[in-house]
């Protein structure tokens, strides 16, 4: 739950940190997990984007008569700066495949892992860049209701640099001409150096959808907790609008 608000805080990631094993709590905050085979010296970690996470070893966890888990919104240091209007020019980062023949596909009624899966794709500017919409190109899109889906940003070195979660429900009424586009511009998200854009893909449904993908293109996922790996051989139809100051 927020600590701030004391709402739930729907489809949170839950596991052991540096580990596949985990769940994902319902669109009520409500999660279970299987924890007989970890090690009591692991620790467990509670994560979504723009909260501070929780951590604590399995041991302490499981001692806890509380089973409500309260998380602190993060809170960034930004110094005061005067700003110069400067010239700003649109772009268009990533993969725009809208292929039917290289897809990423998912079915959680098959296969649950495709709902711990997280796709990220790399991205790097000498100047410092405004995010404006994140897009993703579907080959196909069958569901039987809306699709919750997470976006998160990553510095060089994995870090979330997000002050706030970045997520929203996905229709298939809102995907034109095969891509849903996301507006965050109202964000204000800046980003400079190297960097990464994630999404994923976070409830279950009956039915499947498949995300246009090419091949030879550094991308990289991760399941729950686990290592960022790179992805064998194709990368996902995801591209960024950006404002690049010129």
């Amino acid at each position: 739950m927020s600590e701030e608000t004391k709402l739930p805080i729907p489809y949170a990631r839950i596991g052991i940190e540096n580990s596949e094993l985990g769940t994902t709590s319902d669109e009520n905050g409500v999660f279970s997990i299987d924890l007989s085979k970890s090690n009591k010296g692991q620790n467990i970690k509670i994560e979504v984007g723009g909260f501070k996470p929780y951590l604590n070893s399995v041991e302490s966890f499981l001692l806890e008569n509380n089973k409500t888990f309260y998380l602190a919104d993060r809170i960034f240091n930004i110094e005061q700066v005067v700003l110069i209007p400067k010239k700003l020019v649109s772009k268009n980062w990533g993969i725009n495949s809208k292929t039917k023949k290289i897809q990423f596909i998912y079915n959680p009624q098959k296969n649950l892992q495709d709902i711990s899966k997280e796709l990220a794709l790399p991205f790097a500017t000498e100047k410092r860049t405004k995010i404006e919409k994140i897009n993703i190109n579907f080959a196909h899109f069958e569901s039987d209701r809306p699709i919750f889906i997470r976006y998160n940003v990553y510095d060089e070195n994995w870090n979330s640099v997000l002050s706030e979660d970045i997520s929203t429900v996905m229709t298939t009424e809102q995907i034109k001409d095969g891509e849903f586009s996301y507006d965050i511009s109202s964000k204000n998200l800046w980003v400079e150096n190297i960097f990464y854009v994630s999404f994923q893909i976070l409830n279950s449904f009956k039915g499947s959808i498949a995300v246009s993908g090419t091949v030879f293109k550094p991308a990289f996922y991760r399941k729950n907790f686990g290592e960022w790996e790179r992805t064998p051989t194709v990368s996902p139809a995801l591209n960024i609008d950006v404002k690049v100051i010129k």
